[in-house]
């Protein structure tokens, strides 16, 4: 792999030689601002190896390449790009500069830097190029940005059996799965646009197209969504697929769109498309690609709106809720399943299993149900000092052998036809040490507090966050990654806008919670080369007859009482986790064989508060 890394990054400072650029600049992401793009989108994999869903490389001309990992995958870069002479940058650390800070005290005079223009924001290049910009204002001739096209012929020369972009067919969720058609959404967004005098509102984003018509399709592993552009007009519009995609829909679907004025392009015939528009033009600066923002079109009358503020994606209807809680009963069987397996029927040969036999027992449970689609994220099963990576993913040349000792780490999700599902559960597989105790029980504490926190409408999320850390700040520790994100409805694991801020980020906005939202809650502790600690549910925003808001948990997993120290919990979090445990039974417990369902008795049996004495 050594040589074939070198080989590749020599390429491309061949190309910047040749060209006189400085450096170039590669995110990880696709023309559509995926988090998780497909295999034909993966640069940063192709070019270094590295396996995660986030990271920025810059490559220069010379010798130098930097790589900017953030919490999540700190150990990870070191483990894949370490050898490599890649300069890794940890992200949340102190004195870490950002891409765009470092690149302005880099560049020097003349200097120019090559930004692929589909494969940044137009709010990323923005920021970028504000920076360099801001950094340029003390040398003397300034510096200068070139756009280049990554599909066009750097493709063939950067990456010669580049993947083909995939193509499959689409499927339509019925309107009595979502609670509201594509007629009603597209309805309501063109009142939106003509209140706000907008003629043409563009949308590249490929759950939020998903969303808006009821449309879903398998173009990206994990996400059930198609390739697409959407340019919605007033009274007509335009939904850009791969043929073989638009081929496949339902002539019934086709007709309806073509009802509302939609109809179906050629999916490379946006960008003519798009520098052909008139009028006021809409769109999300920091969800369409550079590219899109330097079209013609809107560069003549743009308009910047924020597409949560247009389309109400994460506000889930009370159907979609429903839906949820059925999608998330399924997940919790073929997880709890697995837990008794992994204490019941392997108790006494674990050894024989891998971290990946873990994740293919998980899959084969879940396939049961014939509504399960896919995984909605690729599962993370780590043990021992592998859980202290925290988007860990085992691989058949390393994945660790269990033992009867010590956490397994098992954040897992699935994609059903009733929707998407995010569960973390850290198990005991035999006796732990008190310092794994102790701190699962932090986790556990913080995770509660957050879970059962009754908010105003106007709560600042971090909040939330510093109840989820306090257990864990009260140790002298903490963790790196963010606390909550949204998730989609059978679309992504990770959906905007909503999220939990992290406490000591204060230059992120922090949007309040909505009724409706769904957000995880998943504080967790990383020891580096000894354990692991992570506990997330899947919770759905609701409110009180007061206007209050409080969390309901969608997700029905036992919690690890072997790891529970009672004496550190006090006793309202004890009654939480006691009610919490009582309704996984209930839930649970008719779905289970009769060894499965006294198991599981054991497992949610009521935690004593401490000071309790023995009847």
């Amino acid at each position: 792999m050594l040589e074939t890394v070198q080989a590749r990054l020599k390429c491309v400072k061949g190309y910047l030689v040749s060209e006189g650029y400085r450096a170039i600049f590669f995110s990880m992401t696709d023309p559509h601002g995926s988090e998780n793009p497909g295999d034909c989108d993966r640069w940063i994999e192709y070019l270094t190896g590295f396996t995660g869903s986030a990271g920025t490389l810059i490559i220069f001309d010379d010798d130098r390449v930097c790589f900017w990992a953030d919490g999540r995958y700190h150990i990870q870069a070191e483990q894949q790009l370490g050898g490599y002479g890649i300069e890794i940058f940890k992200e949340g650390l102190d004195d870490v500069p950002s891409p765009a800070a470092f690149l302005s005290q880099e560049l020097a005079d003349h200097d120019v830097l090559a930004v692929p223009e589909e494969y940044i924001s137009a709010s990323k290049y923005d920021e970028l190029f504000k920076a360099v910009e801001g950094g340029a204002e003390q040398k003397q001739y300034g510096l200068s940005f070139t756009e280049v096209d990554l599909n066009g012929v750097l493709s063939d020369r950067f990456w010669p059996d580049r993947p083909e972009r995939t193509a499959t067919d689409g499927w339509v969720l019925p309107n009595g799965m979502t609670g509201v058609s594509p007629v009603s959404k597209v309805k309501d967004l063109r009142r939106l646009m003509e209140n706000q005098q907008i003629d043409h509102y563009i949308v590249s984003k490929l759950d939020t197209i998903g969303w808006l018509l009821n449309l879903r399709g398998n173009d990206i592993i994990y996400t059930p969504v198609l390739y697409a552009y959407l340019i919605m007009g007033i009274e007509d519009g335009a939904l850009y697929l791969q043929p073989d995609s638009a081929k496949s829909l339902p002539a019934g679907y086709i007709d309806s769109l073509k009802d509302l004025g939609i109809n179906i392009r050629n999916y490379t015939e946006f960008y003519e498309d798009l520098e052909r528009l008139t009028g006021v033009c809409a769109y999300d600066k920091s969800e369409v690609s550079h590219r899109i923002e330097r079209s013609s079109s809107l560069l003549s009358h743009p308009r910047l709106v924020h597409n949560a503020e247009m389309i109400p994606q994460s506000i889930k209807h009370p159907s979609e809720v429903r839906n949820m809680h059925k999608a998330h009963l399924m997940d919790g069987i073929a997880l709890t399943k697995l837990i008794y397996d992994l204490k019941v029927t392997y108790a006494d040969s674990l050894d024989s299993l891998t971290e990946l036999d873990i994740s293919r027992l998980l899959e084969e449970k879940k396939t049961v149900f014939s509504s399960y689609i896919e995984p909605s994220f690729e599962t993370i099963s780590a043990y021992a000092q592998n859980a202290a990576i925290v988007h860990y993913a085992p691989r058949r040349d390393s994945s660790k052998r269990l033992a009867k000792e010590g956490f397994l780490l098992l954040d897992s999700g699935g994609q059903y036809f009733e929707g998407t599902t995010d569960v973390t559960r850290t198990i005991a597989l035999g006796p732990l040490t008190h310092d794994e105790k102790l701190y699962y029980t932090a986790v556990l504490k913080g995770h509660l507090q957050l879970m059962k926190s009754l908010i105003d409408p106007q709560t600042p999320t971090r909040m939330l966050d510093e109840k989820a850390r306090r257990p864990l700040w009260d140790l002298g520790v903490d963790y790196l990654h963010g606390t909550g994100h949204g998730v989609g409805f059978v679309l992504s694991v990770h959906e905007g806008p909503v999220r939990i801020i992290n406490a000591n980020n204060h230059h992120l906005e922090d949007k309040p919670l909505l009724r409706g939202n769904i957000v995880s809650d998943e504080p967790g502790y990383y020891r580096e080369g000894a354990f692991g600690v992570r506990i997330e549910n899947l919770l759905v925003v609701e409110r009180t007859a007061g206007r209050r808001l409080y969390f309901d948990p969608l997700t029905v997993v036992p919690y690890e009482p072997d790891a529970i120290l009672a004496d550190e919990m006090t006793e309202q979090e004890i009654t939480w986790l006691n009610r919490y445990h009582a309704h996984v039974y209930e839930k649970l417990a008719p779905h289970l064989s009769s060894r499965e369902r006294e198991w599981l008795q054991l497992q949610t049996a009521p935690v004593k508060p401490r000071g309790t004495e023995e009847s």
